[in-house]
């Protein structure tokens, strides 16, 4: 009669395991998408939208004689 017992009481520690290799299998694909995302190179549109960034921080941050200089130099 020992048998019977014995298979209610592993049936836990298989789930258990299961469970276990499951969660890990998930962790390690997350972990994948997670790296593959962080490591990529910037698409165009996402350097089009930096650099416009930048230009549009240019008019607020710089002097107004920076953009605007008092003399212009030219040659004929």
């Amino acid at each position: 009669m020992a048998g019977p017992r014995a298979r209610r009481r592993s049936w836990p520690a298989v789930a258990g395991v299961m469970l276990a290799i499951v969660s890990l299998a998930v962790a390690a694909v997350a972990g994948s998408a997670v790296h593959s995302d962080l490591s990529r190179k910037p698409t165009a549109a996402q350097k089009s939208a930096a650099a416009a960034a930048a230009v549009a921080r240019r008019w607020r941050t710089w002097p107004a004689g920076r953009i605007f200089p008092s003399t212009l130099g030219y040659s004929t």
